[in-house]
């Protein structure tokens, strides 16, 4: 496991994404009354244990009422504690190699009341939270030393995809180009049973396609068909149309002999490209509940050459354990459309 990062209480605020909807009507778990001090509590600290099972929140004294419950968003839980604050420098663990765990944010809500959001992957449960001595809260996280993930079902694909609003862009009328990757005869990363990276982007790309347009956007794709294409071409079909916007579309892999690794990634260039990458990364990890890796800078050749924000968005591994079957699956690649599809809707109105 990494080292923990340092964040301060305003960084944390300033970059909480809240969640989707309203939170359930949290319930208080049971907490041993006789720790409870009137003073407030700071909370110093969050840590993942050895085997990654639960977190323990580290605070300087009792907290108060401890409220845990889900969002409306199913993989999206939300701890409220009561009588506490942060402290100016919160450490927070690194969850990059976790299996359960994509993302956490702090907050304090209000002077007396911290929340903890955690979005996890579909499989993992929150625990009651206990208090282990009056300094330490540690919250149980059910399924996350499950080998492999448990299959999502059809009916919460559906459920997730009814969370996403696509917003619509009729009076921005933005021009995007969308770039499915390979093709032909060049099949891109070929993964666990032979799932093959084309057979993985092309439909994604058609349907992102077609989700843009009935938002109001005007949409071109790099190849219609299953063709080889190079990647100046690519380059330069968004040129010539005069592209606000660039999306390079791929499925990410890895020797067959790490399935253990896992997740999606966004890359830019310059700073010019960050923002539409990370709307993009963030929308895939807040629908999906994928592993997140992060958006980072690279200088692949259509991300360097082209001269419009533009990001290469990398949907999972065809290698990986947990990813393949959720590439393989025409549900998932559904809801991953929809993701892709609302970050990049959701950069369009924000840079208009």
């Amino acid at each position: 496991m990494a080292l923990p990062t340092l964040a301060t209480a305003s960084d944390l605020s300033a970059h909480l994404n809240a969640a989707s909807g309203s939170p359930s009507t949290p319930q208080p778990d049971q907490i041993s009354q006789g720790l409870f001090s009137s003073q407030i509590a700071t909370l110093q600290a969050i840590e993942l244990s050895e085997d990654g099972s639960q977190l323990i929140l580290r605070t300087d004294r009792a907290v108060g009422q401890v409220n845990s419950g889900w969002q409306q968003r199913v993989t999206s839980h939300r701890i409220e504690l009561s009588n506490t604050q942060l402290a100016p420098q919160v450490m927070l663990p690194d969850l990059t190699d976790h299996p359960g765990l994509v993302s956490m944010r702090v907050e304090q809500s209000d002077p007396t009341t911290v929340v903890v959001r955690l979005e996890l992957v579909a499989r993992v449960q929150v625990g009651t939270i206990r208090q282990l001595d009056s300094q330490r809260l540690a919250v149980p996280l059910g399924g996350t030393s499950t080998s492999a993930a448990t299959p999502i079902t059809s009916e919460a694909i559906a459920s997730r995809i009814a969370d996403i609003t696509l917003p619509n862009v009729a009076h921005l009328r933005p021009r995007i180009v969308i770039d499915p990757g390979h093709g032909g005869s060049d099949p891109g990363a070929v993964g666990i049973g032979g799932l093959r990276e084309k057979d993985v982007v092309f439909p994604i790309a058609q349907r992102v396609a077609t989700l843009l347009e009935q938002q109001g956007a005007q949409v071109v794709l790099t190849r219609q068909d299953d063709r080889t294409l190079d990647l100046a071409p690519r380059v330069q079909t968004a040129e010539r149309n005069g592209a606000d916007m660039f999306i390079s579309l791929h499925a990410n892999a890895i020797s067959m002999s790490r399935p253990d690794v896992n997740g999606v990634e966004t890359y830019y260039y310059s700073s010019r490209d960050r923002p539409v990458a990370e709307a993009i990364q963030r929308s895939m990890l807040q629908a999906t509940g994928m592993r997140d890796r992060g958006a980072k800078s690279a200088r692949f050749y259509v991300l360097v050459n082209t001269s419009m924000p533009s990001a290469l968005v990398e949907m999972g591994f065809v290698t990986g354990a947990e990813d393949a079957p959720l590439l393989a699956n025409p549900e998932f690649r559904e809801l991953i459309a929809y993701a892709i599809a609302r970050g990049i809707l959701d950069y369009a109105l924000a840079n208009p």
